[in-house]
């Protein structure tokens, strides 16, 4: 439920320069994700801000929401399709910042999302690493099954198929060509 404080923050915010005196580029959007306003956020998407504008430090509204643990605008973002691994650069996805403020609940949305747990920022640390560093072990338990959950559906190198075996969708082609043959009169 928007409030008359969330209109005032909106007519504040609305007088934002694109560029702030510290070369950040801040927007409106982003400063109501790390607030928690969700009213304001919906009001702001439906008026055309992209959830997936990134500053100059590489970090979204989907980063800012995720750090600030607004679990309910993280939600919301992700259903206006914002990307789970936005930066592409070698930067903290939203996964890693999830990992790092120790949200589990957080962190699993993003997972579910499909928020890539291998990724590795410019140090090489995957999320799994930050939030072992950060001690957060509910976040690390998490990562870890997840890591363990993709290695075991992924087939080996070295599975092949069977030589003298067919592919399902190869016999149902076969079968199909032939009742198809078979309703002209040529079988």
């Amino acid at each position: 439920m928007e409030t008359d404080r969330d209109r005032k923050l909106v007519v504040a915010v609305g007088h934002v320069p694109a560029h702030g005196s510290d070369g950040a580029r801040l927007s409106e959007l982003m400063v109501a994700c790390a607030m928690g306003k969700l009213a304001v956020v919906k009001r702001l998407v439906a008026g055309g801000a992209n959830p997936n504008c990134v500053n100059v430090f590489g970090e979204t509204p989907l980063t800012y929401a995720v750090a600030a643990g607004r679990q309910s605008v993280v939600r919301y973002l992700l259903a206006k399709q914002a990307d789970v691994e936005l930066p592409h650069r070698p930067g903290w996805s939203p996964l890693m910042y999830a990992a790092a403020t120790g949200n589990h609940r957080i962190l699993a949305i993003l997972i579910q999302h499909g928020a890539d747990v291998s990724r590795q920022d410019h140090a090489g640390r995957a999320a799994v690493a930050i939030a072992r560093d950060a001690g957060h072990f509910r976040c690390v338990a998490t990562l870890d099954l997840r890591t363990l959950l993709a290695e075991a559906h992924r087939p080996p190198w070295h599975a092949k198929p069977h030589p003298k075996r067919k592919a399902r969708a190869d016999v149902f082609a076969v079968s199909a060509r032939r009742s198809r043959l078979r309703d002209i009169g040529t079988v």
